[in-house]
């Protein structure tokens, strides 16, 4: 039986590794068009050479697999932004501390904000957790 909690869990761990990465590709795509266009009027005007025609293959390819590794991360991006869309700000705030942020003394902290006993921390956290899991996955266990 997989528990959908412990995936949840490693999404919300990444999100900020996959918001940085699909930045990154972002710009290597723009950079990667604009290079294409500029090719392509380059190459417009005359005919191909065999070197320049592999190039440009290569280019293409390029473009392509980037786009396509940049849907992936969206993707996931747009998965966790559906999640939290259903939790109330205090249970994104909860997630985000507890696993996206990837600070210490998680807990502490919250229960100064928040001004709430460690026990409650830790049981909002879970069932804001449980809420995030149903939002994204469609089940807790399977």
């Amino acid at each position: 039986m997989e528990d959908y909690r412990t995936r949840a869990k490693t999404l919300l761990k990444r999100k900020r590794f996959l918001e940085t990465a699909a930045d990154a590709l972002r710009e290597q795509v723009l950079f990667l068009e604009k290079e294409s266009a500029a090719r392509q009027n380059d190459l417009a005007a005359r005919e191909l050479r065999p070197i320049e025609a592999e190039d440009w293959k290569r280019l293409l390819s390029k473009l392509d697999d980037c786009r396509f590794r940049l849907h992936l991360l969206e993707e996931q991006l747009e998965q966790i932004r559906r999640a939290y869309e259903v939790l109330t700000p205090y249970q994104r705030d909860l997630l985000e501390t507890f696993f996206a942020s990837g600070s210490r003394n998680c807990a502490e902290t919250l229960c100064e904000r928040y001004y709430r006993e460690r026990s409650a921390i830790y049981r909002d956290r879970s069932k804001a957790l449980d809420q995030f899991t149903i939002a994204a996955y469609g089940v807790l266990l399977r």
